[in-house]
């Protein structure tokens, strides 16, 4: 008994200094989401939390709804490392976008990239999510999202030239647990 206690134990010593060693995650991967330091984004119908060390920008209103504002206020786009929005084709970044009860979500279709994986059905907060991962040319993506009590769409370029988001970095949870639809 006493040696079968010593083997769980040197079991469980060595697993744990084994998953201690194995990777070469920054400090905000491995922080608390709450502890995470930043502001919040107000981008007009929909609000995130945005990290120090990442940049948010309005989303560009594309069919020109919102002429008056020059951005669409139910999309932010928040970039890890940017400095300009043109960082989004060399820097990962999150697109979050809000569908409001008079508009129909269309959940992102897999058909559309390469190599996708199923991501579990999580719950974070106040949503529970839905997504996966894959391809877009040669761009790793995230497709994430919820139609619980409002529709969110969040699409995530997560391995771009100058950088990663990991889907479980404090970071990325601190941003996706913060959004909000103003009332």
């Amino acid at each position: 008994m006493k040696k079968t206690l010593i083997l769980i134990l040197t079991f469980v010593l060595m697993a744990t200094l084994l998953v201690g060693c194995g990777g070469d995650k920054t400090n905000s991967e491995t922080k608390d989401p709450a502890d995470i330091k930043g502001e919040t984004f107000d981008g007009g119908n929909i609000s995130a939390f945005v990290p120090d060390n990442w940049t948010a920008f309005h989303g560009i209103d594309i069919f020109d709804d919102y002429v008056d504002l020059g951005y669409d206020p139910n999309s932010i786009r928040i970039i890890k490392g940017g400095k300009d929005e043109m960082d989004i084709f060399t820097h990962p970044y999150m697109q979050i976008n809000y569908y409001d009860s008079d508009t129909i979500m269309m959940e992102p279709a897999q058909e559309w990239y390469t190599d996708t994986e199923e991501i579990e059905s999580f719950k974070l907060d106040n949503y529970t999510w839905h997504g996966f991962t894959g391809y877009s040319d040669e761009y790793k993506i995230a497709a994430l999202w919820t139609n619980d009590t409002d529709q969110i769409e969040i699409l995530s370029w997560i391995d771009q030239e100058k950088g990663t988001i990991n889907l479980d970095d404090a970071d990325f949870l601190a941003i996706l647990s913060s959004i909000k639809i103003s009332d």
